[in-house]
C-alpha cells in the first residue's frame, strides 16, 4: 500500500463536528488524498474554540457517573487520603489514569482486568446507586470519547468501569495487586491531583 506524501496542498475551509457543535477553520489539505494537514494555527484555533465551548456549554463536558453506595464509601475514604481533593477531582484523576496509563499498556490492562474476577470487585457493584457529576476538560473528554468508541461503550460507562476497577485495587489485599496500587496507581493519582 502506497502512502501519500502530501506534496501538493491547498488552503481550504475544513469542519470538525465535536460535542454537537461544528468547528470551522482554514488549513492545508492534500489535493491528492484529501488529508487535512493541521498546522499550529489550526491547532491553536481548535484549542481556543474548545475552551470557549467549555465556558459557554459546560454541561457538554460533564459525565454523570452512577456509582453504588459501596463504591462511594470507598471514594469518601480515599478522598481523606488526598488532602485538597473531593469526590469529583478524585474520580476525574482515576478515570484519566485509567485512560492514559492503563488502556494503552497491555500488561497493565491484563492485570486490571483480573481484578474483575475477584470478590472485592463484585462487592463494589452491589447496593443502591447515586449520581456523581464529574467535569472533564475538553481534551480529556475527547480522549474519553475516543477510548469509549474503541471499547464500544458510552463515555460514562468507560468512566464508571475505570473507577470501580481502580477502587478494587485500593481495597484488595492480594500482595501483587496491593503493590500495583502503591507503586503505580497512588503516585499517578497524586500527581494528577496536584497538577489540577
Amino acid at each position: 500500500m502506497k502512502t501519500c506524501e502530501h506534496l501538493k496542498t491547498s488552503k481550504k475551509k475544513i469542519t470538525k463536528d465535536c460535542f454537537e457543535e461544528t468547528f470551522e477553520t482554514r488549513t492545508e489539505v492534500c489535493t491528492h488524498c484529501g488529508a487535512e494537514l493541521w498546522d499550529s494555527d489550526a491547532q491553536s484555533a481548535f484549542s481556543a474554540w474548545l475552551e470557549k465551548l467549555d465556558r459557554k456549554k459546560r454541561d457538554r463536558f460533564i459525565l454523570q457517573l452512577s456509582l453504588t453506595r459501596n463504591t462511594l464509601h470507598c471514594l469518601d475514604r480515599l478522598v481523606g487520603e488526598f488532602p485538597g481533593s473531593d469526590r469529583a477531582k478524585l474520580l476525574r484523576a482515576m478515570v484519566m489514569f485509567f485512560a492514559e496509563r492503563v488502556v494503552p499498556r497491555k500488561e497493565w490492562t491484563d492485570l486490571v482486568e483480573k481484578i474483575t474476577k475477584r470478590e472485592v470487585y463484585e462487592d463494589l457493584l452491589k447496593g443502591s446507586r447515586e449520581i456523581v457529576k464529574v467535569h472533564f476538560n475538553p481534551f480529556a473528554m475527547l480522549d474519553l470519547h475516543s477510548w469509549a468508541k474503541i471499547g464500544d461503550l458510552k463515555p460514562r460507562e468507560l468512566a464508571e468501569n475505570a473507577a470501580v476497577r481502580i477502587f478494587a485495587f485500593y481495597i484488595e489485599n492480594d500482595p501483587v495487586m496491593h503493590r500495583f496500587w502503591e507503586e503505580n496507581i497512588r503516585p499517578e493519582i497524586s500527581l494528577i491531583l496536584k497538577a489540577a
